[in-house]
């Protein structure tokens, strides 16, 4: 089954996969889409809360920290309005 995944993501325009590159994207991908780093670390096997899976992943791509932040800023936005039309 691996080899039949590695052909398929190459021939879709991916890049080579190792397993060891496929075990160093899921946690970064995992952070960067909000789950905490000790649940990764669950995942990954890891017994010490989250520690190591924040020093060697706990850096998101830049773009979807960005985009994260946004999205935080118009939620916190829009509930300050509603609460002042609450207020009203």
């Amino acid at each position: 089954m691996w080899r039949r995944l590695k052909a398929a993501w190459v021939q879709y325009g991916g890049r080579p996969l190792d397993l060891y590159s496929l075990r160093h994207a899921c946690p970064t991908l995992l952070l960067e889409h909000g789950v905490t780093p000790a649940d990764v670390a669950v995942q990954l096997g890891h017994s010490d809360g989250g520690r190591l899976v924040q020093v060697l992943y706990g850096h998101p791509s830049e773009d979807r920290a960005r985009d994260r932040l946004k999205l935080a800023v118009a939620g916190a936005n829009a509930s300050a309005g509603s609460k002042r039309v609450a207020e009203a």
